[in-house]
């Protein structure tokens, strides 16, 4: 286990298996930088819509992992959670990410939380492996835990990764979603777990239905992912 050398110098970083994980590589530097910039790009597009992270009373970090992009709130004003449905990985962020709350998810909801509790909640890198029903069925329980005016933040590969695939595009555009599994998900995960793709008509007719979409930003995440901003109806 090494130590980050990225500002929060007296951060542990993960065991390169949960840092494997999160991102199928065991470089730490590529650990902390995309980390970074994933915090960096959320504090900046929730900024663009008038908010401000550190106005936030509680924050929900939806799919955490290992606390990838979580270090990089460690000290801030609000009061972060982190839930994920890696038990390993969610035990590493109790010990290791201190004055933040943790727990461990099943594969469909509930979560832990009884009523609504946070104006901020965010979620990177999981709803683009999701299928239809685990996203729809997870929206919901996203909505159900945000407080009435509160943020829903989520990240979604685009036509920009799928066209990088080498996939037709325009098999996208008229379906404006598509759930593949790769072998190497297959292999290693359940069905509902593959690769989600949404072109921004599919995606704006999934999120939307309760929420309001307030903004739509394309590569808004790590220059790579797709970012939804959705506000909960006051």
């Amino acid at each position: 286990m090494g130590i980050s050398q990225h500002g929060h110098s007296s951060l542990p970083v993960p065991p390169d298996a949960l840092r494997f994980r999160v991102s199928n590589s065991r470089d730490v530097k590529e650990f902390l930088d995309v980390g970074e910039r994933c915090a960096n790009d959320l504090r900046t597009a929730i900024n663009t819509i008038g908010r401000d992270i550190a106005d936030c009373q509680a924050v929900l970090d939806f799919g955490c992992g290992s606390g990838r992009t979580l270090r990089w709130f460690v000290e801030k004003q609000p009061g972060f959670h982190g839930s994920d449905i890696d038990a390993e990985a969610i035990e590493w962020c109790k010990a290791n990410l201190q004055g933040m709350t943790f727990s461990v998810n099943d594969s469909l909801p509930p979560l832990s939380i009884r009523e609504p509790k946070f104006d901020l909640v965010y979620a990177i890198s999981v709803f683009s492996h999701l299928n239809e029903t685990y996203t729809r069925a997870w929206l919901a329980e996203l909505r159900r835990v945000t407080l009435p005016g509160g943020i829903v933040a989520i990240s979604i590969c685009g036509p920009l990764i799928y066209r990088a695939t080498g996939m037709d595009v325009g098999d996208l555009h008229r379906n404006g979603l598509i759930f593949k599994q790769s072998d190497f998900w297959k292999d290693h995960f359940p069905a509902w777990y593959g690769d989600m793709y949404y072109d921004e008509i599919g995606a704006r007719r999934i999120f939307s239905q309760d929420l309001d979409l307030v903004s739509y930003v394309p590569l808004g995440v790590n220059k790579h992912q797709d970012l939804l901003l959705l506000r909960k109806p006051p």
